[in-house]
């Protein structure tokens, strides 16, 4: 009989729940959404805009008029509109607890989530009554509303959370765009190399971005309560710490316009690529300041740092610290903004000048989401797994 520890078993019944929340997210994606149909302003849509890739990274799929079409893109504007509020201490947030900005959120993305509903049905025709129209629309926030629930249930009961099911949506939405423009390279004379050094420039993007996650500046710190012997601390200033919420929820954002398209069929620009790309490129540019800050929060930083003793070497606490800090990570930020709006712009770009090989301005973006996302996964599963490392180590010593 197999022995499991009990970090084992709990990582088994993590991955069980997991493994039922894909599948019964993946079938929602294709059950059909009832009173809909494709009009030709909504065909137009999904050919003149990069909203057949946009989708993919929000956990929702436009493509299709499906249960699950919205996704997670409202949950995506919700978090961003409360960490808009919490960061900026509106509405006196900061004294509700946990659980309470838990359900505030849940609110905001039920608005949004109703929004985004009735502009899709509405904007874009997919109902031919009134009637119709209000069905689909409640069917659509209640999909959007049940994904949003996997996506909290697969955080306490399995692994990866919400993350996992964007991730899913990644996989099975661009790979199949992937391979076809493989198959397009190979019946390309040398095809075979070319495809070779499409992998050796895959495996180099993916080598560079798990440098850069890990990458960060070291300030150095002093304690008082320690001798002056003692080695300075060091506080790891993250040089890409922003990233992954900025593209999830950047690509949240750039699907409002895309959304509200149909309700000013005159307004062209709204779905028209370039005006998408760079309004996605100075999001991504803004929202990666954002979160970094979001992170980091250079004046609590400071505060804590002078309560604990701490304080940076050349540095006096208190507002200088708080001054340095903000400065550094305005600082050093600017690479990671710079790479990630580059990441965003040329994979909502690279499908119009690609033609039949569009799947390959995807594969800079995927690699770095599917990085940054089982970076995430990783130490999960490695918190459940820990104690069997202790269990050889012991096993090892009884045999001495």
């Amino acid at each position: 009989m197999f022995h499991f520890t009990p970090g084992q078993r709990i990582f088994l019944k993590c991955i069980s729940w997991t493994i039922l929340i894909i599948f019964i997210y993946l079938w929602g994606m294709q059950i059909p959404l009832p009173f809909a149909k494709v009009t030709a302003m909504y065909r137009r849509l999904l050919l003149k805009s990069p909203i057949s890739i946009v989708t993919f990274y929000t956990g929702s799929n436009l493509t299709q008029l499906s249960l699950f079409m919205v996704g997670l893109t409202p949950t995506m504007v919700g978090m961003l509109f409360m960490q808009v509020l919490s960061y900026n201490r509106i509405f006196g947030l900061g004294a509700l607890s946990q659980r309470q900005m838990g359900y505030l959120q849940q609110i905001f993305t039920l608005i949004f989530a109703v929004i985004q509903s009735a502009a899709l049905t509405f904007g874009f025709g997919l109902t031919k009554t009134v009637y119709q129209a209000i069905a689909v629309i409640i069917i659509l926030t209640a999909g959007s509303m049940f994904v949003t629930w996997l996506g909290n249930l697969n955080g306490t009961y399995g692994i990866g959370g919400t993350i996992m099911l964007i991730l899913v949506n990644i996989l099975t939405g661009t790979l199949p765009n992937i391979r076809q423009s493989v198959n397009n390279l190979l019946d390309l004379p040398n095809g075979k190399f070319y495809v070779f050094l499409l992998m050796l420039m895959g495996l180099g993007i993916a080598m560079f971005w798990l440098a850069f996650m890990r990458a960060y500046y070291p300030v150095k710190m002093v304690d008082i309560n320690e001798s002056s012997r003692t080695k300075p601390r060091i506080l790891p200033l993250g040089l890409n710490a922003g990233a992954m919420m900025t593209i999830m929820i950047g690509m949240a954002l750039i699907m409002m316009p895309l959304t509200f398209g149909g309700f000013f069929p005159q307004l062209t620009f709204l779905t028209n690529p370039i005006f998408d790309a760079v309004f996605a490129g100075v999001m991504t540019f803004f929202l990666f300041y954002f979160f970094t800050f979001v992170q980091y929060q250079p004046e609590s930083m400071a505060r804590g740092m002078r309560g604990n003793g701490l304080y940076i070497i050349g540095i006096h606490p208190g507002r200088p610290t708080q001054l340095y800090l903000r400065h550094k990570l305005w600082t050093l930020s600017l690479l990671g903004a710079v790479l990630n709006t580059f990441t965003m712009v040329f994979g909502m770009l690279g499908p119009r000048f690609l033609g039949k090989y569009s799947g390959f301005a995807l594969i800079p973006m995927n690699v770095m989401m599917i990085l940054m996302f089982m970076s995430g996964i990783q130490e999960q599963i490695e918190m459940y797994l820990i104690p069997r490392q202790y269990e050889k180590f012991n096993n090892k010593e009884t045999n001495l």
